[in-house]
C-alpha cells in the first residue's frame, strides 16, 4: 500500500513500513507522529531510519525495556485559560469634603500624592514640557496609573460648569481635576514612560531576533543533530512496530516521551542511555553533533509570543511619540525632539532585525512541523535539545 501525493518522485511519497518481530515484547512510545503526508519540507523528509537499521544492535534496548517480568513500569507518558472623603487634620481631627470619586479611588490617588511629593502645577510643567529630569520614570509609571478617565474628566468638566471651581472637592480631586486640565495628559505621560523606557526595551529585544534569527539557522543546517533524530526514529519505530507501526516523523510535542521512559529492569536507565551507547559505539561521527548547535541554547527562553507583543507595542508607543510631535509642530518639546531624532535610527534597525527573525522563524516552525509563534512547542523544541546535549555530555 501506497500512500501518495500529486508528486510521484517526492520523499514524502510513503509506503506504509513493515512490521519488525523481536525477542521480547516492547513498552509503547506514546509519541505523536506525523502522516506521511505531512513529512514534507520537514526536517523528518530527508531522514530514512530503515537504512540504519541494519547498524543498530537493538539486543540491551530489548533485554533493558522488556514487560511482563518487571512490575514497576512507567504507563503514563502521553502526547504531549456622591460620596464624602476624609482628610486627616494635624490634631487628629476630621473635615468632611465633598468628592465625586469613589472611596477606592481618593485613597489611592491620596497614597499617590505622598509618593510624588509634588504639586499639581509643577507635574502639570514637566508634562508640557515632557521633563524626565524633573520627573522622574518613576515618577511617570505612578501617574499613569491614576491617570483620569473619560468618565472622570467629563465629570470634572461638568462640576467646574456648574461650580466654577473645585474648591469645596477634597484636596484628592482638586489634585485630580488638575491633571484634567493637562492637554491629552494620558497620552503624554505614556509617550513620557516610553522615552524613559526606550533603550532598555530595545537593549531586551535586539539579542531575542539576533538569537532567534541564529538558533534556527543553526539548526536547520544541523545536519549531525538531524542524523541523531533519524537514530530516535529507528528506536521508535522498533519498539512500536508490533502494535502501531512504523511512522516516518514525529510533532515537538512527543519529545519529552524520548527521555522520559525508563528501563523496566533497571530504573535508573532512560531511553537515551541507550540511545546514547548506540551512538558512540556505531555512529561516532555524530559525537560532536552538539558543535553545529552553539546557538541553540541561547533560543531556550524566547517566549516568541511575548517578544512579538514588546514589538508592537514599541511601534505603537513610537508612533505615539511622532503624533505627538505633529500635532505640537513648532512648539514640540525639545525633549521630545531630541528623543524622535535618536531612536528612529536604532527603530529601524529593530523593524528589519525583526522581521529577519519572523522570516527565520517561520521556515523553522514548517521544518519542524508545528504552529509558527506558538511559544510553548517552540520552548519544548529548543529545551529538548539543550537536555539531549546535556545528557549526552553527561553519559558520554
Amino acid at each position: 500500500l501506497v500512500i501518495a501525493d500529486s508528486h510521484p518522485n517526492d520523499k514524502f511519497v510513503h509506503s506504509l513500513k513493515e512490521k519488525i518481530t523481536f525477542r521480547n515484547k516492547l513498552p509503547l512510545l506514546n509519541w505523536c507522529p506525523l502522516k506521511p503526508n505531512q513529512v514534507k519540507d520537514t526536517v523528518f523528509n530527508n531522514l530514512d531510519d530503515e537504512k540504519i537499521m541494519d547498524k543498530i544492535d537493538f539486543t540491551t534496548l530489548e533485554d533493558l525495556f522488556k514487560i511482563g517480568v518487571a512490575k514497576r513500569l512507567d504507563t503514563t507518558e502521553s502526547c504531549l485559560p456622591g460620596q464624602q472623603s476624609p482628610i486627616g487634620t494635624g490634631n487628629g481631627s476630621t473635615i468632611k469634603k465633598n468628592t465625586i470619586l469613589d472611596t477606592k479611588r481618593l485613597q489611592n490617588i491620596a497614597i499617590t500624592c505622598r509618593k510624588l511629593a509634588m504639586s499639581a502645577p509643577v507635574i502639570m510643567s514637566a508634562v508640557h514640557r515632557m521633563d524626565l529630569k524633573a520627573l522622574i520614570p518613576e515618577s511617570v509609571d505612578i501617574l499613569i496609573k491614576i491617570a483620569p478617565t473619560h468618565e472622570e474628566i467629563v465629570k470634572f468638566k461638568e462640576y467646574e460648569l456648574e461650580h466654577k471651581n473645585f474648591s469645596d472637592l477634597s484636596d484628592e480631586d482638586q489634585f485630580l481635576a488638575q491633571l484634567v486640565k493637562i492637554e491629552r495628559f494620558e497620552h503624554k505621560i505614556k509617550i513620557m514612560s516610553f522615552m524613559a523606557t526606550f533603550d532598555e526595551s530595545a537593549d531586551l529585544l535586539e539579542p531575542q531576533f539576533v538569537n532567534l534569527t541564529a538558533a534556527s539557522k543553526c539548526v536547520r543546517e544541523a545536519t549531525k543533530f538531524h542524523r541523531l533524530l533519524e537514530i530516535l526514529l529507528a528506536y521508535g519505530n522498533y519498539m512500536n512496530s508490533g502494535r502501531k507501526g512504523g511512522v516516518y516523523g514525529f510533532k515537538l510535542s512527543s519529545l519529552d516521551t524520548l527521555y522520559g521512559l525508563k528501563s523496566s529492569v533497571e530504573r535508573s536507565l532512560s531511553l537515551l542511555h541507550i540511545i546514547a551507547e548506540t551512538v558512540s559505539r556505531s555512529f561516532p561521527g555524530l559525537l560532536d553533533f552538539a558543535d553545529q548547535l552553539k546557538f541553540a541554547d541561547k533560543a531556550s527562553t524566547i517566549m516568541w509570543e511575548a517578544v512579538l507583543a514588546d514589538m508592537r507595542e514599541l511601534e505603537a508607543n513610537f508612533a505615539s511619540a511622532k503624533k505627538e510631535r505633529e500635532l505640537k509642530g513648532a512648539d514640540c518639546p525639545p525633549s521630545l525632539l531630541d528623543f524622535l531624532d535618536k531612536c528612529e535610527k536604532r527603530i529601524s534597525v529593530l523593524q528589519v532585525q525583526y522581521k529577519t527573525a519572523s522570516v527565520s522563524f517561520s521556515a523553522f516552525s514548517t521544518f519542524w512541523y508545528f504552529q509558527p509563534f506558538f511559544s510553548p512547542l517552540f520552548v519544548l523544541y529548543f529545551r529538548f535539545i539543550s537536555v539531549i546535549l546535556s545528557y549526552f555530555n553527561t553519559i558520554l
